[in-house]
């Protein structure tokens, strides 16, 4: 600075001198000199509002020797520029006399000085990128079943598997948004960096915490969501040997509960398949499985009654082995020959599919019921080729998890009706009527779907193809039309609407009736 053999102040301040007519400089007076704070920017000293100072993914560096001359020139990049190209040259510097103190030849080459710390490092840049997709509003938020989402940025430095993983996450999103041609996960780049991280994580004294965990339930769940099909439980197995050593989760936190909150829903399908884990049942992870399940609904009102619902479907999913096996002798003896309706077998399997059915239609029904009470759902008179009206949620949160409630229930009452339908009970038609009704409370859910993201019907894929049989043919058009467009965003191979429609014949499993 002019008139001063050095400047005590950093480089903001340097670079934010007041210049006079002239272009000369002049030096701050003494109250105005740096204190090493962040300036007033230019909208704060306008409204004479005191000024917040940067944003968290800034940094203020202050280096102890940055009052010397040399470090001076040395952040105005002038002294490391200068002798990289003297060196290049192979050029000895002769700098002026008044900076030879400055420019001081050593045995082991150029004085450079040690580099000045990244202002944004790459967990910075990963968490910057995670938190633009979450504050966009819209229809192009950010929108999955993932709520540890909004616990990550801070966490992104201390995991680097978990920065892996969102990154993989946001790469994938944004290139679904765009209408980008999909791929397969396995031959993505960012995918197998997701992998190789993980694997190293998984050598060090960070295999077992809740990033860890974290990291591979985004893996599971991007998946899910943008490749599905191929690998559904490719990452379950991780999952629960992880689950078993993480330990239990702190009381209050909430980035805890939305980790055990997302593990429950992930791993379903998985404990269904290869046996029912308790672990989750006992009461420091039951509690914060509920909360997580609560907070992500948004209405703290349902809270008892998404407890209830834990407990019941968990004693469906602990029984769905047996369930199956029903449906699998019903299938390779469908003369009956072996198992005649009036054999114990047969009244045996009959209760419990009639115990399931109705546990889980009343465990879903109240948690509606109590959401519609509420506010949080409105029935709106805006007809569908579907509906007659339509639902309208608080929150797009709250209407992925009633689909999930109801979907399970839908799941359940079709199981129950083909195996009273086959052995033609007498309540096989009133079965049928409640399927029936059941597919029109999940058909009012289409419009509020598309109106977010054409991206959340995917949600309601398994419903809608379990609710094609129940359509008449204007309907089937129209659900046809709906998985046309869902082949559009992110299929790498569209089918044929002929195509289509085989397809979800085939998946129906509902029984053709001569009274229907």
């Amino acid at each position: 600075m002019p008139g001063a053999p050095r400047s005590c102040g950093c480089q903001t301040c340097k670079d934010r001198k007041i210049k006079l007519g002239s272009g000369e400089l002049t030096l701050p007076s003494w109250d105005e000199q740096c204190d090493e704070t962040w300036p007033e920017c230019d909208n704060c000293a306008r409204k004479g509002a005191p000024c917040p100072g940067p944003t968290q993914l800034l940094k203020f560096i202050m280096n102890q020797d940055h009052s010397t001359p040399q470090s001076m020139l040395r952040r105005a990049g002038y002294l490391r520029k200068s002798q990289n190209a003297a060196q290049a040259a192979g050029m000895q510097l002769h700098p002026p006399s008044s900076l030879q103190s400055i420019y001081k030849p050593t045995s082991s080459g150029p004085n450079t000085g040690p580099l000045r710390p990244a202002l944004v490092t790459v967990d910075d840049g990963v968490a910057a990128r995670l938190v633009g997709h979450l504050g966009i509003s819209g229809k192009d938020q950010m929108i999955t079943q993932t709520e540890i989402l909004r616990h990550l940025p801070k966490r992104m430095s201390a995991n680097q598997s978990l920065r892996d993983s969102v990154d993989l996450l946001c790469s994938v999103w944004s290139s679904r948004r765009s209408g980008r041609a999909a791929e397969e996960f396995i031959t993505m780049p960012l995918y197998g960096k997701a992998i190789r991280s993980l694997s190293r994580i998984l050598k060090t004294d960070q295999a077992f915490t809740m990033e860890t965990l974290a990291a591979i339930l985004i893996m599971q769940r991007a998946e899910a969501l943008f490749d599905p099909g191929h690998r559904p439980l490719i990452h379950s197995k991780g999952i629960a040997t992880l689950l078993a050593r993480v330990g239990a989760p702190k009381k209050g936190d909430k980035f805890h509960a939305s980790v055990f909150a997302e593990t429950y829903s992930v791993m379903i399908p998985y404990w269904m398949m290869a046996g029912w884990d308790s672990l989750l049942e006992k009461p420091p992870w039951r509690d914060a499985v509920v909360r997580g399940l609560t907070e992500y609904t948004g209405v703290p009102e349902l809270k008892p009654y998404l407890d209830t619902a834990f407990e019941k479907n968990n004693r469906i999913c602990e029984k769905a082995p047996v369930l199956i096996q029903g449906i699998l002798a019903l299938f390779n003896d469908p003369e009956h020959k072996e198992f005649p309706a009036t054999s114990p077998f047969v009244k045996q399997m009959t209760e419990e599919f009639r115990t399931a059915e109705t546990s889980v239609r009343e465990a879903a029904y109240a948690i509606f019921n109590k959401a519609m009470k509420l506010g949080a759902i409105i029935e709106e008179g805006k007809p569908t080729p579907l509906t007659s009206t339509s639902y309208n949620f608080s929150s797009t949160h709250l209407a992925q998890s009633l689909v999930s409630y109801l979907s399970f229930h839908i799941y359940i009452l079709r199981l129950r009706y083909q195996w009273n339908a086959s052995f033609q009970l007498p309540d096989a038609p009133d079965l049928y009527n409640i399927f029936q009704d059941a597919c029109i409370r999940i058909w009012k859910f289409v419009p509020f779907m598309q109106k977010a993201w054409l991206f959340l019907l995917r949600h309601l894929q398994s419903s809608l193809a379990i609710s094609f049989e129940a359509a008449n043919q204007e309907e089937k058009d129209y659900i046809l039309t709906i998985f046309e467009n869902l082949d559009s965003h992110g299929k790498k191979e569209s089918r044929t609407r002929e195509e289509l429609r085989s397809q979800l014949e085939q998946q129906s499993l509902l029984l053709q009736m001569e009274w229907r």
